[in-house]
């Protein structure tokens, strides 16, 4: 999968399968424009639609970069940022499914080019930030931080999981109980593990809105709406049973009540328990 972008005024970010993103890349892509007030004191907006990979003129558009997936969209001041996951690393294969764990998070503007070479993550302690358009610490250019450090360290921390095929924000019982369905794991994900599920939110509604089954099925298959746990994910291969098998181990923190211990404390007004953690672990052999 790949970001591009197009020209400024107007700016547009696109969402598009890569050549190489699966097998049967989607026939869908997400595209964002910002639609802005004439008023200074009005708030920007995020305009997305899910048009056919075949209907956009990529000629108007930069090459881009690879991505693994968007986790949604957040406004900052007067500007609307793209969430992206640039970096991940295979933990390993959970119910047949790969399991990553995110290592960078990318924040693009939909109003400005500004911030497209600037990382969102720090790469100087010193700083908070680092030199624009540089990648690297240089004491002698101006340090220009990007509105999104706080939230892209956040979810850059390695403590963020997730899997294209999988829900992670259930056990695999719960799983196993639910009657079988057609819906996607998007479509059932218990929100108290959903961790970006209010940047997520009117992407979701949008596919509910205007996309077929097929097609929901076609974008979900090739990952391009994720939804993030917060937690651990770790596989072990182990002799069970006198033969070969895997032990794992999935602990998810609920987004409710959470935080530092001197913060979060106790039972809240609706009943959640501070930093509650979900922990399954499970054993599979091979024949």
């Amino acid at each position: 999968m790949w970001i591009r972008f197009a020209a400024d005024n107007p700016r547009a970010v696109a969402l598009v399968p890569g050549p190489s993103a699966t097998a049967h890349p989607s026939s869908v892509a997400l595209v964002f424009q910002a639609v802005v007030g004439h008023s200074y004191a009005a708030a920007p907006r995020c305009d997305a639609r899910f048009q056919p990979t075949g209907s956009i003129d990529l000629r108007d558009f930069s090459a881009g970069r690879p991505i693994h997936g968007c986790l949604g969209v957040v406004q900052v001041a007067n500007d609307i940022f793209v969430a992206v996951v640039t970096d991940a690393l295979k933990v390993d294969d959970i119910a047949d499914n790969p399991v990553f764990r995110i290592t960078r998070v990318s924040f693009f503007s939909l109003i400005s080019n500004a911030y497209d070479e600037i990382e969102a993550v720090p790469s100087d302690p010193r700083s908070g930030g680092i030199a624009a358009n540089t990648g690297a610490y240089d004491q002698d250019q101006p340090v220009v931080i990007h509105p999104c450090a706080a939230i892209a360290k956040i979810l850059s921390s390695g403590s963020y999981f997730f899997s294209r095929g999988a829900d992670l924000t259930h056990s695999l019982q719960a799983g196993a109980d639910r009657p079988r369905s057609r819906h996607s794991y998007l479509d059932i994900c218990d929100p108290r593990f959903f961790w970006n599920r209010h940047m997520l939110g009117p992407l979701l509604e949008l596919r509910e809105r205007d996309l077929s089954t097929e097609q929901k099925r076609d974008l979900d298959g090739n990952g391009m709406l994720l939804s993030a746990i917060c937690g651990f994910v770790g596989a072990v291969d182990a002799r069970l049973d006198g033969g070969r098998g895997k032990v794992a181990i999935v602990s998810r923190l609920s987004c409710r009540h959470a935080g530092t211990r001197y913060n979060a404390r106790g039972v809240d007004d609706d009943g959640n328990v501070s930093n509650f953690v979900e922990v399954c672990n499970f054993r599979s052999t091979v024949d």
